[in-house]
């Protein structure tokens, strides 16, 4: 929880941060990621328009966070001012962090002089009225503090280092120079791991620190990513996993499923650090292992330095190893800082022979100088117990000098705070903050401070008095507290008393308000611990079950993606009151860890939460809902319900389809490794469209990346990998192209080496056309081939070591045709002129680099009167495009002549040499014809599969080597290529230009249905008779009744037909079509209104339809399709011919912006913009009675050209419009009235004014009646003549929404009765009233085209596009009611319900998404805040 002095300093310069800051650019800068932001964080920041609401929403972030991430955020900040951005013009990071340390008492600040010199170096004109507080509030307060001291965590590289104060250790520079060498030589290495090992208490720690700090400090060393320093010390597994997941998260790692264990934790942080080498620079400090088995977790960290009491098995790691004591020296030196130089000039001796009793333990020497002994006798006293260890002294601990030590100096201090110290035995291994001390003690923060103070003085803890206030007690001293003091007493029954005072504490402060303590880093996160050691059953099982316990938890861990141990137990006992089974409570456990976000922590309903989030149609939301409706009965408590899904974008009329590949549009196709030599992986480029181009490599099984390199705005054009998935290929430009190799393990890039018969070698740059990798390892080498640029000249290579070599080169005198590895094979094939009507087919073994065999084939070819081919010498006729080798099952060459693709095959293929010319009717046997080129062939890696690529894709599968059956790949998208993927049956089907460029179809699924072929060749001369090559065009949705409908516009290209798909009920399963007789240009469905309306605007030129024969014009063309539930083809069609309307020569096209269906008088209104070629618009309105098919228009003549025409409000009798006039440079907003059966459309009135002058807008009185209506515009220059025009509610209203505060500069207040909606230029709502009631909407919803949303009975409802959250309101309060947030709505757009107001269709705006939402149970008028 933030500190209420750092919340003061963050409010007072709250519009400073909102205004001048560029949080875009801050982010960005934000390589370390110090602000901790998760991914879709960042997405909903970019998200917002106005940067000033992005910077208000990020300082709500920051009001929720704790004190170290304020800290971090300005450490950023004067990250990026000293290395000077251009656009962080003053260093607003050192004056909130000064503030708030002043604010705090004045610890570790700066001095007024440098404080006052700060201001007056502020350039940013806003700070001026702040320069006067900087100089007199600070003078007062700094001038008092202590000198200016950097922070340790200097622009965020030092992370939790422990700061090393100078009075309590020494620099022991023997150890030190050890540790400093050896990370110099970490900085300079790709990896490498240090373990510092020695006695507890020998200086481990502080040395580590000390050189931590000085190579990063001193030596800017570890810069880029810095330091995370991590306590492990004497922890159990489950303690070690949260710090792991804590450090993943602060490192932005993913899971898809969060780890469970320590082994799962590991490798996740393995692969992150695989393919983010970068971060793999980072320097992990792991301090005090003290279980061997934990090092193995931690091999994660590519760069780590370790200390440990024993010496671990480590063979990778350098050990140094620490001196068990200090020097007499260095000892005397520590002391120094305690004693005076006389002090210990006369006591030297007994001195001496005490640091010898305490073997020069530097944790002994620091607690011998806090005994502050002053007499002769008192270190008499010391040394006769040190040296005879006394009985009554040594009833507590081990026995150790330490612990002897310990006790001797506890003894010193006051009875009372005897007590007090030994309490603190009872709190975890880590900072403990003042709050919980106090609550222990039962003291006041200023008593408590004092006794922290003295102990500190006296070394037997580390008190740290500044910002946040804790103290921190060496792991030797918690062991020799946790023994009891009493002898006779268990070790058990001790610490479960000093829990149950802990406890009591607690309670007394909360006043049995548990919820309500102060978040101070140690409460929240260990109360259940300290509970169960107090074995205190009741209040486990009470605050468990407590709500606002929990709600609480959720607040604090909600920036988590994993559910800590103790909110895990508190969520399972607030499952079982709600009726879950332990299945349940488990499942339940799985979805919250992915989807803790959409949780409402405020409500804690699971139910509902399963509901919403529990994957679709599983057992768990048909459970979910069972129990909402037994609750609904019991508790009169209602649910929302996501009853069905639609995607418009993604019907599938093929089986084939099996998933999509996570990469995107213009990504180059991937190619994939042979997963016969261990787990599959497959290389691919990343954002082809932008200017930071990767290439990454991936996991086929888990989609994890392994590698990643950036080549910024190099083109990259073509990609390979290895057969073991080891080395990849980057072809990097088109024409001026270089082919870079590099390891995927170690990232390094492999260098070209060119070796000459005469020994010589150079290095050079492989800047040639192809390259291929081997499809199988030759004697455990990788090789691949080149080809020059002739073409004539094939070289292949291997990777040896580091380097790529040349190995073998052939040579021809004709150009080569064709070249590639031979499928799963060690075989190159070449394809080459052999004179002017053959190709020589040549296959060489580049395992000894050995020709194999050859082959003879035609170059044309034609087909005879009895369907047999024969050699043709015509250039006109069939010719050769693509050759494959089979040589599995069969032996045959698979050749592609245009249209016809067969099979070269003869009794006698065995022979090294064939010339299937000679007998070519009978050694050519076609398998495949169609009326169209065939562009592309593949052969899948066991040759059985021949993919077949021309304008539909066919795969031929061969059996005993013959063409024995087909399948047809029917794909919603064109594509441009297909591959078959190595090692198994599965197709990629490839389109750079669709936003999924790269689908997958595995024909090895049981799913593929194979036709067999009776007799070959399989002849498709026209396309098949199936549903492929729908694209749905257009669509529209409504509840009709109470039935949801969707309704498609389907186009066929190949059949050149158009069908309109209808889909109704809860999850669209009642389906039927209708063959259209014409195409469409827009579909309308009404929710009122049962029949569907199809919209055809025909552009005619002919001069019989009207009488002016100089003006085009246009057929508006209305069909109605009334669907007959129950029956798939029982519709009644009315199509007819409203209107015939001339326009001007130059029109380019006519545009639907919305339509409406009036109910009252069964009328038909639509609103278009006519577009002409200059750019200009003009408005088009049209109203048709649906029984009489009468028809009125009403078109804007008016002489101003008009662009950026906006519909800002419609509703059945009112219409406003928002256009820019261009002829008179002046914005115009008109009203229309669209008039009834006995009045026609009109404009009513109209206002022009400079939009960039000032000018609010506020429409009055839309009452949504036959007459009425007024439209008012004014001025905001005048804020009198504003409340004069408006009075005073409304004109404070408008002041709330200032441009320079929204970046907008018109608004529109509508009213309509006891309702008021404010909507700004975009017609998105920014406040919604009913009487006094006001709702401010800060996320801004768009009103939609159905302007009833506004004015229900019930709700009002509004989405959140930003958040993806759908929120309904009290149509008269104003309250929130209810929010519907789902991982299955994404993107929402627009919602469209039934007159009830209890069932929904939402819309997705980006992938088509429909989605219904309805209420499981109960009247929605029942429902209450």
């Amino acid at each position: 929880m933030l500190s209420q002095h750092i919340a003061t300093v963050i409010k007072k310069y709250y519009d400073k941060i909102a205004d001048g800051i560029d949080l875009r650019k801050l982010i960005a800068s934000d390589t370390a990621n110090q602000l901790s932001l998760f991914y879709d964080e960042v997405q909903e920041l970019q998200a917002f328009r106005s940067k000033r609401k992005r910077n208000v929403e990020f300082l709500k972030m920051l009001l929720s966070r704790d004190d170290e991430y304020f800290f971090q955020f300005c450490d950023l900040m004067r990250k990026v001012y000293s290395e000077g951005k251009g656009w962080m013009r003053y260093n607003m990071g050192e004056i909130l962090e000064q503030e708030a340390r002043i604010s705090s008492g004045g610890h570790n600040a700066i001095g007024g002089n440098e404080i006052c010199k700060l201001a007056q170096n502020v350039k940013f004109p806003q700070l001026d009225q702040y320069l006067y507080v900087i100089k007199t509030e600070i003078w007062k307060k700094a001038n008092s503090s202590e000198s200016y001291q950097s922070s340790q965590t200097v622009f965020g590289w030092l992370r939790n280092v422990p700061e090393i104060s100078q009075k309590r250790y020494v620099i022991r520079k023997n150890l030190l120079e050890k540790i400093r060498d050896q990370l110099l030589v970490l900085n300079e290495d790709l990896s490498g791991q240090i373990l510092v090992h020695g006695l507890p208490g020998s200086g481990k720690t502080v040395a580590v620190s000390q050189a931590v700090q000085q190579i990063v400090l001193q030596d800017a060393c570890f810069h880029r990513y810095g330091v995370y320093w991590i306590k492990i010390g004497d922890i159990n597994e489950i303690e070690l996993l949260e710090i792991l997941r804590n450090l993943a998260i602060k490192l932005r790692v993913t899971w898809d499923k969060p780890p469970k264990n320590l082994l799962e934790i590991s490798q996740y942080l393995q692969e992150f650090f695989s393919y983010n080498r970068k971060l793999g620079k980072i320097l992990f400090v792991f301090d005090d292992i003290r279980n061997q088995s934990y090092m193995g977790y931690l091999k994660f960290a590519r760069k780590f330095i370790a200390t440990s009491r024993t010496l671990h098995d480590s063979n990778n790691c350098r050990i140094i190893s620490s001196p068990d004591c200090l020097t007499q020296d260095e000892a005397m030196n520590i002391l120094t800082q305690y004693y005076s130089p006389k002090m210990l000039l006369d006591h030297r001796l007994l001195i001496e022979q005490a640091m010898t009793k305490c073997e020069n333990l530097p944790l002994a020497i620091s607690v011998l100088g806090g005994l502050k002994l002053k007499k002769t006798r008192d270190w008499q006293k010391l040394l006769y117990i040190l040296s005879t260890k006394d009985t009554d002294q040594k009833s507590i601990g081990d026995g150790s000098v330490l612990h002897i030590l310990f006790n001797f100096g506890i003894h010193r201090l006051d009875q009372p705070k005897q007590h007090l110290f030994r309490d603190l035995g009872v709190f975890k291994r880590v900072k403990i903050p003042i709050t919980s001390i106090m609550s222990l003690w039962k003291l006041n923060e200023l008593t408590a401070r004092q006794i922290l103070n003295e102990l500190s003085e006296r070394s037997l803890l580390k008190y740290v008095d500044r910002n946040r206030r804790y103290y921190v007690l060496d792991d030797t001293m918690v062991d020799y507290l946790q023994y009891p003091t009493n002898p006779d007493k268990s070790s058990q029954a001790y610490r479960r008393g000093l829990n149950r005072r802990l406890v009591e504490g607690y309670n007394q402060y909360c006043k049995g308000k548990w919820h309500t303590y102060p978040d101070d880093g140690y409460y929240y996160q260990h109360l259940i611990y300290h509970i169960q050691q107090a074995e205190n059953n009741d209040l486990l099982d009470f605050l468990l079950a407590d709500s606002n316990w929990i709600e609480t938890q959720f607040q604090i861990y909600k920036k988590k993606r994993y559910l800590s141990t103790e909110l895990q137990e508190n969520i399972r006992c607030l499952a079982r009151k709600q009726l879950m089974d332990k299945q349940m409570q488990e499942e339940l456990l799985n979805i919250l860890n992915r989807y803790q976000s959409y949780f409402d922590i405020k409500k804690l309903n699971l139910v509902q939460f399963l509901l919403y989030c529990g994957p679709k149609d599983s057992w768990i939301v048909n459970q979910a809902t069972e129990l909402a409706k037994q609750h609904c009965q019991r508790d009169d408590q209602h649910y929302w319900v996501i009853t069905g899904y639609y995607d418009c974008q993604k019907i599938q009329f093929s089986k084939n389809l099996s998933k999509e590949l996570d990469i995107e549009e213009e990504d180059i196709i991937p190619r994939w490794s042979n997963p016969n030599y261990g787990s599959q992986r497959r290389v691919h480029s990343k954002y082809s469209r932008d200017t930071d181009r990767l290439v990454c490599v991936t996991e086929s099984s888990t989609n994890h990346e392994i590698f990643r390199h950036p080549f910024a705005k190099r083109r990259i054009s073509e990609v390979q990998i290895s057969a073991n998935g080891k080395f990849i290929a980057c072809k990097i430009g088109f024409w001026q192209s270089e082919w870079k190799v590099y390891n995927v393990d170690s990232g390094e890039q492999l260098r070209f080496i060119l070796s000459y018969p005469n020994g010589n070698i150079r290095k050079v740059k492989c800047c040639l056309p192809s390259l291929q990798f081997c499809p199988i390892l030759v004697n455990d080498q990788i090789i691949f081939m080149t080809t020059d640029i002739n073409r004539r000249n094939i070289t292949t290579w291997k990777i040896e070591n580091k380097q790529i070599v040349n190995s073998s080169k052939y040579s021809s005198q004709e150009e080569i045709k064709q070249w590639e590895f031979v499928r799963n094979d060690s075989k190159i094939l070449l394809c080459r002129d052999l004179d002017e009507h053959k190709y020589q087919i040549e296959l060489w073994d580049i395992e000894n680099w050995r020709y194999h065999r050859s082959f003879q084939v035609p170059k044309w070819i034609e087909k005879r009167y009895d369907g047999k081919f024969i050699i043709s010498q015509r250039y006109s006729d069939l010719w050769l495009k693509y050759i494959k080798y089979l040589d599995k099952d069969c032996a045959a060459l698979v050749a592609s002549y245009d249209n016809v693709v067969g099979i070269f095959s003869d009794s006698a293929f065995e022979r090294i040499a064939i010339d299937f010319t000679q007998n070519i009717e009978n050694s050519f046997q076609p398998i495949f014809e169609c009326n169209k080129d065939i562009i592309n062939i593949d052969v899948s890696d066991d040759h059985r599969l021949i993919g077949i690529f021309c304008w539909l894709r066919n795969i031929l599968r061969i059996e005993a080597g013959h063409v024995d059956s087909y399948v047809s790949i029917n794909v919603m998208q064109d594509i441009h290529d297909l591959a078959f993927i190595a090692g198994s049956q599965r197709l990629a089907i490839y389109n750079p230009q669709c936003k999924y460029p790269v689908q997958d179809c595995n024909l090895a699924s049981h799913e593929t249905i194979w036709i067999p072929i009776t007799s070959p060749p399989l002849t498709l001369m026209s396309p098949p008779n199936s549903d492929t090559s729908h694209i749905i065009d257009k669509s529209d949705w409504a509840v009709i009744g109470d039935t949801p409908v969707i309704a498609n516009l389907i186009q066929n290209g190949r059949k050149c037909e158009y069908i309109l798909q209808i889909l109704r009920g809860e999850k669209f399963d009642q389906i039927s079509k209708h063959i259209l007789d014409r195409s469409y240009d827009r579909i309308f469905l009404y929710n009122n209104y049962e029949f569907i309306v199809l919209l055809r605007l025909n552009k005619c030129y002919k001069n019989i339809c009207i009488n002016d024969d100089s003006l085009i014009h246009y057929h508006v063309i209305i069909t109605q399709i009334k669907y007959v539930q129950g029956y798939s083809h029982a519709a009644i069609n009315h199509c007819r011919e409203i209107v015939v309307i001339p326009m001007r020569n130059d029109v380019n096209r006519l545009t639907v912006l919305q339509s409406r269906y009036r109910k009252w008088d069964q009328t038909l209104i639509f609103i278009l913009k006519i577009e002409y070629l200059d750019k200009n618009e003009k408005l088009l309105i049209m109203k048709t009675f649906v029984e009489t098919g009468e028809t009125d228009y009403y078109l804007d003549n008016s002489s101003n050209l008009c662009r950026n025409i906006k519909v800002i409000y419609c509703d059945d009798y009112n219409l406003i419009i928002h256009q820019y006039s261009a002829t008179i440079s002046m914005t115009s907003v008109k009203y229309y009235t669209l008039g009834t059966e006995r009045s026609k459309i009109k404009l009513f009135t109209e206002h022009h004014y400079d939009q960039w002058n000032g000018v609010r807008n506020n429409i009055n009185k839309i009452t949504g009646i036959k007459t009425g209506g007024n439209l008012k515009c004014s001025s905001f220059d005048d804020k009198s003549a504003l409340v004069k025009e408006w009075g005073l509610d409304d004109a404070n209203l408008f002041a709330e929404y200032h441009a320079d505060k929204y970046q907008c500069t018109e608004y529109f207040l509508i009213e309509k009765g006891k309702e008021k909606m404010m909507i700004n230029s975009y017609g998105e709502v920014l406040m919604k009233s009913y009487l006094e009631n006001m709702l401010h909407l800060d996320y801004e919803p768009d009103i939609f085209d159905n302007t009833e949303n506004a004015w229900q009975k019930k709700f009002f409802i509004a989405v959140d596009r930003i958040r993806s959250k759908i929120h309904y309101y009290h149509h008269e309060t104003m309250q929130l009611l209810h929010t519907v947030h789902s991982p299955n709505i994404k993107n929402p757009y627009k919602i469209k319900g039934n007159e009830q107001q209890s069932l929904y269709i939402c819309k997705d705006n980006k992938s088509h998404r429909y989605c219904v939402i309805k209420i499981l149970q109960g009247e929605v008028s029942t429902i209450k805040e």
